[in-house]
């Protein structure tokens, strides 16, 4: 086993899905081990749920990301991995974790990843 532990950070994309996210958010706040980061990457939601998915990373201690509108054409197509790519800009962690907005984790399953790559 590994004498210090890998810093975990977590990405989530997610448009217009705040009530999943909450599930999502949840179950990482559930989790035996908590990542040091959570980077919730909104996709444009429309004005309400770009309100409650802020109010749910305040809530959580998330950092909210609003990704920009796509400039052209094939932005727009990989919005998914463009997304993800910009939640892992804003980690400085060893490990990243991506989710989607409706995932539910098991507990102790962050502990597990840890474990995995700490050995």
């Amino acid at each position: 086993m590994g004498t210090t532990e890998s810093s975990l950070g977590v990405v989530i994309p997610c448009h217009d899905n705040s009530i999943q996210l909450s599930g999502v958010l949840r179950s990482l706040a559930a989790q035996t081990t908590r990542p040091e980061k959570v980077v919730v990457v909104d996709d444009n939601s429309n004005a309400q749920e770009r309100a409650r998915l802020r109010h749910l990373c305040d809530t959580h201690s998330a950092i909210y990301h609003l990704l920009p509108l796509p400039r052209n054409r094939s932005e727009a197509l990989g919005r998914r991995s463009h997304a993800r790519n910009a939640g892992s800009r804003r980690l400085d962690t060893d490990l990243i974790l991506y989710l989607d907005g409706d995932m539910l984790l098991a507990p102790g399953y962050l502990e597990e990843i840890r474990r995995y790559h700490d050995y």
